[in-house]
C-alpha cells in the first residue's frame, strides 16, 4: 500500500501570532494522511477513518502520493528563522558559520552557535518565544561548553578544538 496526502486550497488560515482579520498568506491545509493501493482506494480510507470530514464545508481534496511510505521517518523539517538568520549573516559579511542550531535554552528560546575560523570567534544567538534575537560574540577561549549540555562539547569537536 502507498501513502498518500489530502489538501484542500478551500477555507483559510493565518500565520502564527497574526492579528489581522483576512489571512495574509495564501495556502492549502492539509486535511488528512491514507494508505490505499491507489488514491481512490486511499480516498475511502481516509473517509472511513475521518468520517467527521462530512460535517465540514471542505468539498474539493487534492489527493498527492507520499514518496515514502512511513513519510513522517523520512520528513526534512526546515527553520525559517534559522534561514533568515543565516541569510542576514552572509549580507552583514562576516565569515560565521553554523555549526549547531536549535539548542533549548528553556522557556521556548532555543540558541544556534556560529563560528567564524579566520577570528576564532564564537558566536551565539539566542532567540525567543516572542521572536527576538540577542546575539553574543565570544573568542573560543570564553566559550563555556558547559553552559550548553552536550551540544557544548559537540560544538567544540565539531571546530577541532578538543
Amino acid at each position: 500500500m502507498k501513502s498518500y496526502i489530502f489538501i484542500t486550497t478551500e477555507g483559510y488560515t493565518f500565520q502564527p501570532e497574526s492579528e489581522l482579520i483576512e489571512p495574509d498568506i495564501e495556502n492549502c491545509q492539509v486535511i488528512g494522511f491514507a494508505r490505499g493501493i491507489d488514491e481512490k482506494d486511499a480516498f475511502q480510507n481516509l473517509i472511513k477513518e475521518n468520517p467527521y470530514l462530512f460535517d465540514t464545508t471542505f468539498d474539493e481534496l487534492i489527493c498527492l502520493e507520499l514518496k515514502h511510505t512511513h513519510y513522517d521517518k523520512y520528513a526534512q523539517r526546515f527553520c525559517l528563522a534559522s534561514y533568515r538568520r543565516d541569510e542576514l549573516t552572509k549580507e552583514l559579511g562576516d565569515d560565521y558559520k553554523l555549526i549547531i542550531s536549535d539548542i533549548d535554552a528553556g522557556g521556548g528560546a532555543t540558541i544556534d552557535l556560529y563560528y567564524d575560523k579566520q577570528t576564532g570567534k564564537v558566536k551565539e544567538e539566542k532567540a525567543f518565544a516572542d521572536k527576538t534575537i540577542l546575539s553574543v560574540e565570544l573568542t573560543v577561549d570564553e566559550f563555556d561548553p558547559d553552559n550548553y549540555g552536550d551540544e557544548g562539547a559537540e560544538f567544540l569537536k565539531k571546530i577541532n578544538i578538543v
